[in-house]
């Protein structure tokens, strides 16, 4: 089973071990979602995470066309809208 890793934070100046943990999660996902193109570059740049394991997904993606949404609330509720919200303790 493939492991995806949403990424919602990327630290531009993270200490050792936060580093370590971010290059630790790369190293054991097959794929991390980066919510911005700024946090795709930091993946890569700073914890060095190859680009082509990164992809750009942002924070609130619907998948259905415009058209068939109205007022934000799709018509019939047959297919789905994804909404990411992060987790908050």
């Amino acid at each position: 089973m493939p492991v995806i890793c949403n990424l919602h934070t990327i630290i531009k100046e993270p200490d050792p071990g936060q580093a370590f943990i971010i290059q630790e999660i790369s190293r054991l996902s097959d794929r991390l979602l980066a919510m911005s193109h700024k946090a795709r570059e930091l993946l890569m740049d700073i914890y060095n995470v190859p680009g082509d394991k990164i992809t750009f997904k942002p924070l609130k993606m619907d998948i259905c066309p415009s058209s068939e949404m109205q007022d934000g609330i799709h018509e019939g509720a047959k297919r789905p809208i994804l909404i990411n919200n992060p987790l908050r303790p």
